[in-house]
């Protein structure tokens, strides 16, 4: 009789053990959800966000808090991401700025001309240069455009996260979002 108790007891032990583990891997540390809580706080800066970050990377225990750490993370990233798009626009208008337009209109009737028309050598230098300036123009509108349509599509990804992220903590939507 005892001897058949105990295979039963090992195996009843091994079930609430296992159901033990399995119910703390799907809770959200205490710690972890305090650092989460003040990185989800609308008014803080970047740096405090990184920082907020930083620390919660080593705070991550569970599977849950791999889950929600992973939300925030990316999150976060794609925010990084447009932010350097922006600059980068910034920059590339102030290199469009800087080309002259009466140039631009210059190059694009001297590109529109044809062969025949052209009787110098230099007028027909002049012609492939504009060319290769209107297609370097017109290949950096189209990666403009590309970019930009990556950038609409990561905001609403990040601002779903963002807003997924609060809720998986208990925390009220953010309006002004």
């Amino acid at each position: 009789m005892k001897m058949r108790l105990l295979p039963v007891s090992i195996l009843l032990m091994s079930g609430v053990t296992y159901g033990g583990w399995r119910l703390y891997q799907r809770h959200l540390s205490s710690d972890l959800r305090g650092t989460l809580v003040a990185a989800a706080d609308p008014t803080a800066s970047d740096a405090e966000l990184h920082a907020y970050l930083r620390r919660a990377r080593f705070q991550v225990r569970t599977e849950r808090d791999a889950e929600i750490f992973g939300k925030i993370a990316t999150a976060v990233q794609l925010s990084d991401g447009g932010r350097e798009l922006v600059l980068l626009d910034a920059r590339r208008m102030a290199n469009f700025a800087s080309w002259d337009l009466k140039e631009s209109s210059a190059c694009r009737q001297l590109a529109g001309t044809g062969v025949k028309e052209l009787t110098s050598p230099k007028a027909l230098v002049k012609k492939k240069q504009c060319e290769k300036q209107l297609a370097a123009e017109n290949a950096e509108r189209q990666w403009e455009q590309a970019q930009k349509a990556i950038y609409q599509k990561n905001m609403v990804r990040e601002q779903a996260l963002f807003k997924d992220f609060r809720n998986e903590l208990g925390l009220p939507p953010v309006e002004n979002q």
